[in-house]
């Protein structure tokens, strides 16, 4: 069982940081808010089924729950092996993520491609 967090903590808190910020994004664009009220407004779903329509501050409970819960559960926690290598990919083209991901390969391999 694995015990070692998936990310260092900066990382995990980047991007948390980053899905949290595209929600409050939302919350401040006329579109998304028509949007959002229409899909409540008309949603006979009760929250928990997965056709419910949520609010922004549901999406927000729900993404700091989620990470909770993935990070301090006591099997299969949000974690990594201790000699994994970490791919941030964020800023990469898929190109560009697949060569490094081989370059990771190949180096853990030595070279015995």
């Amino acid at each position: 069982m694995l015990r070692e967090p998936a990310f260092p903590p900066a990382v995990l808190e980047e991007q948390r940081s980053r899905a949290l910020t595209a929600v409050e994004q939302q919350r401040r664009e006329p579109e998304a808010l028509v949007e959002n009220a229409l899909d409540r407004h008309g949603d006979p779903y009760p929250r928990g089924d997965v056709r419910h329509a949520r609010s922004f501050d549901e999406i927000v409970a729900d993404l700091t729950a989620r990470d909770s819960r993935d990070s301090g559960r006591d099997t299969a926690p949000l974690a990594r092996a201790a000699d994994a290598a970490l791919l941030d990919t964020s800023d990469l083209t898929i190109e560009d993520a697949v060569r490094q991901a081989i370059a990771l390969v190949d180096a853990q391999l030595g070279g015995l491609r």
